[in-house]
């Protein structure tokens, strides 16, 4: 599935000669957060200053709608809970029955989130800095400074012990969350960095948005490659 400003989800076959399955309409702004639910039968919409939407995939219609909420939303890992924004900055977690679980208050209006493989921490970016939180006990642990510019993506690695963050200063931090400081800055762009992925020890971390950046070559012999939708790999 695709979103973006013209306020359109666009549900995508990667088998079908028609590629393009259906268009989903009802945001009345522009979508910035999208999420699939662990089993496929739902997604999850949603933008800034608006409701979460969730759609059915099989009827392509919407099934629901969380008015309290906003962007960025994600699905956690083991599917148990959903995570959004609410109006007061708080980062909140929610059951597919709509039960609430665990909630951070982070104290600013956020858009990039990244949640580890385990479930047990969100990397929540504050203007600069992308900002390591407990979910379970909802306390910041630390802080990453480093960045000359706002984030703008954020991955945690399979294992969880690394962080890449991208930047409109034009690099990329991979962090060591262990030592807390960065292990590697690549920093070849000349514009904004919007998404950061690639291997780590031949695991794949994921990559944050998904666009392409073209290609760039890192410091201490790092060779990296394009990153564009249909290659999301960075080798360190």
């Amino acid at each position: 599935a695709s979103a973006g400003d013209d306020q359109q989800i666009k549900l995508w076959s990667l088998s079908s000669r028609e590629a393009l399955l259906a268009t989903l309409e009802g945001h009345t702004g522009r979508v910035t957060s999208l999420a699939f639910t662990p089993d496929g039968e739902e997604i999850l919409s949603a933008g800034p200053a608006q409701t979460v939407r969730f759609w059915d995939v099989a009827s392509r219609t919407q099934s629901s709608v969380e008015s309290e909420t906003q962007a960025p939303v994600l699905v956690l890992p083991g599917g148990k809970y959903w995570m959004s924004q609410m109006a007061d900055d708080a980062l909140v977690c929610v059951d597919f029955d709509g039960n609430e679980g665990p909630s951070i208050e982070v104290g600013w209006s956020f858009s990039i989130v990244a949640c580890s493989p385990d479930g047990q921490r969100v990397a929540v970016a504050h203007d600069y800095t992308p900002v390591v939180f407990d979910l379970a006990k909802g306390e910041a642990l630390f802080e990453l400074p480093g960045h000359g510019d706002p984030v703008l993506g954020m991955a945690f690695s399979p294992d969880g012990r690394l962080l890449a963050s991208s930047s409109k200063d034009g690099s990329v931090r991979i962090w060591d969350l262990e030592q807390k400081q960065a292990r590697h800055v690549l920093k070849d762009h000349r514009r904004p960095v919007h998404a950061a992925g690639g291997h780590v020890r031949g695991q794949r971390l994921e990559d944050a948005l998904g666009l392409e950046l073209g290609e760039h070559r890192g410091p201490d012999e790092h060779d990296v490659g394009r990153i564009a939708p249909g290659d999301h790999a960075l080798d360190l």
